[in-house]
């Protein structure tokens, strides 16, 4: 065989390989996302940028992964106070409203990784996608207060502390994807995003000394993106 022979023999197989090689398409995406109100955040809102990635399992589908950054908007809320509060002494009081209050802020963040698969619908533009998740989120309580109980100008507890907590746990997400050009896509997703809500809890509402209390929590949230393709 001839060097040129060689040659193109070398040239066409060359062009086998990259034809038959999978398609890996790598992008950024951002949007907003609508959850239900809860009293830990005390709003609805998120915001999100990601970096996404796709492997061509065939002309129809594909598996999916993502990174993707999550800030779940907090407000300032009140806490509602306790029927019953203690004094030093453990003489139960009801807190004197006019007086009293417990303002919190309870921010929300963190990392999420998602795997998934995502396939045609037809020849309509529409892909539909679904997959798990796995979130690494900080959480924070942000508690100021006054809480004055009894008869006496003494009996009162004020505060001003921060606590965070942070926590991974697992989730699931399912979604529509299209291309409005061959470099630009928009989703909406469903998921779901597990994490730790820290609240501190001051010595006068338990009579117990002042301490924080954990619980796991799963916010469900409804997301629109906007991304492009490098």
């Amino acid at each position: 065989m001839g060097f040129k022979h060689a040659r193109y023999l070398c040239f066409g197989l060359g062009l086998t390989l990259s034809a038959a090689a999978p398609a890996i398409d790598l992008g950024l995406k951002m949007g907003a996302g609508f959850n239900a109100t809860e009293a830990a955040q005390h709003s609805n809102l998120s915001l999100h940028v990601g970096l996404t990635g796709s492997y061509k399992l065939s002309a129809d589908s594909s598996i999916i992964g993502e990174l993707t950054y999550r800030y779940f908007r907090a407000d300032d809320w009140e806490k509602p106070l306790p029927a019953v509060t203690y004094n030093l002494t453990g003489g139960t009081y009801a807190p004197t409203a006019l007086n009293s209050f417990d303002t919190r802020q309870n921010p929300l963040d963190g990392l999420g990784l998602s795997l998934g698969y995502r396939r045609a619908i037809g020849d309509t533009g529409w892909s539909w996608q679904a997959g798990g998740n796995v979130h690494f989120m900080k959480t924070v309580d942000q508690a100021i207060g006054d809480v004055r109980y009894g008869p006496l100008t003494t009996d009162r507890e004020g505060f001003s502390y921060v606590r965070s907590a942070s926590s991974a746990a697992a989730g699931v997400f399912v979604g529509l994807h299209s291309f409005i050009n061959k470099d630009v896509f928009v989703e909406i997703n469903a998921l779901t995003v597990g994490y730790d809500q820290i609240v501190y809890v001051p010595r006068t509402y338990t009579n117990q000394p002042a301490h924080t209390e954990t619980t796991s929590k799963n916010k469900a949230s409804l997301e629109l993106s906007l991304g492009f393709r490098f």
